[in-house]
């Protein structure tokens, strides 16, 4: 099952974590490839929340994600940013984790002509202000790089339900 929600969170809930993550400096971490021993897409994120333990002093602002979700334990949940490119590249087709009955969750901060995409389903989602991609964490997915604004930002967050 595939859920595409648009105006997820409140607008207060919504500014806070869009200023957040687009208004200030934050600590960005570069990963090589989207996927693993890859070669495509280079990107950067800003990690909330991974093995059992919160990695960020704003972890807060993303209570209003999850007390929407039905979330029972999280995974893994962080911000990823890719530059601009010229031309549109297509990342490779991944999951996250390897893990049976979760879920993937993906939020979007800014809009982008880089859409995300869903190999089985056939879906392309494009990025909207405030807009969340719900699917069963077993879906390959990918992304194209966008061309149109200098920053994709989105929140992936990897999570089991209640």
């Amino acid at each position: 099952i595939v859920k595409v929600i648009e105006n997820f969170l409140d607008k207060n809930d919504f500014l806070n974590l869009e200023n957040y993550l687009l208004q200030r400096e934050l600590a960005w971490y570069y990963r090589s490839s989207t996927v693993v021993n890859g070669d495509d897409v280079p990107y950067f994120t800003h990690s909330f929340f991974n093995e059992d333990t919160i990695n960020s002093t704003s972890f807060n602002l993303i209570k209003p994600i999850l007390n929407k979700l039905n979330y029972s334990s999280i995974i893994q949940i962080r911000a990823n940013l890719i530059l601009r490119n010229e031309t549109s590249k297509k990342t490779g087709w991944h999951i996250d984790y390897n893990y049976k009955n979760h879920k993937t969750a993906i939020f979007y901060i800014n809009e982008s002509n880089g859409p995300t995409v869903l190999k089985n389903k056939k879906l392309k989602v494009y990025p909207k202000k405030n807009k969340i991609l719900i699917m069963d964490g077993n879906t390959e997915h990918a992304l194209y790089t966008q061309t149109d604004t200098k920053r994709r930002v989105v929140i992936n967050l990897n999570y089991y339900e209640k």
